[in-house]
């Protein structure tokens, strides 16, 4: 536990904070989203990047009774990755990025406040020598309102 702790603080000062640009709000299934990752000069060691958005359902699995243990864990059900070249970090320009979203509505919309949230990511990484580079982003896709009838 103690060197995950380790590795996870090491991994931010190697790195710092990334940044990700959304060229679009709100962001809507069966769309084409266009993400950035903002040059910092702690990613011009980078020579790649996976660049992976995905939808996560949370389940709670578990048994039942007052007594039973419960967990709730997230399952991916829809992901797209995209592996780009990121030397042009170095050189300070921006990497961008570009997904076609699903139109199917099992997929649904963002739901971060109910107790078993649906959401959004966008996990960036890249493996590099010593502790490699991970980022992830929670990123607000919704589905569009149907319409009134």
């Amino acid at each position: 536990m103690a060197l995950a702790a380790l590795y996870l603080v090491i991994r931010r000062l190697r790195f710092c904070r990334s940044h990700v640009q959304i060229d679009q709000v709100p962001l809507y299934l069966g769309d084409r989203v266009r993400l950035t990752v903002l040059p910092t000069p702690t990613l011009a060691v980078l020579p790649e990047m996976r660049a992976t958005l995905r939808c996560v359902q949370a389940r709670v699995l578990g048994g039942e009774g007052m007594n039973a243990k419960r967990t709730v864990s997230g399952f991916e059900i829809w992901e797209q990755t995209v592996v780009a070249d990121a030397r042009g970090l170095a050189s300070g320009q921006p990497l961008d990025l570009e997904y076609a979203l699903p139109q199917e509505s099992r997929y649904d919309t963002t739901l971060l406040t109910e107790s078993v949230p649906r959401y959004w990511e966008l996990e960036l990484t890249s493996d590099v020598a010593g502790v490699d580079y991970l980022a992830t982003f929670l990123i607000p896709i919704y589905a569009r309102a149907s319409p009134m009838g």
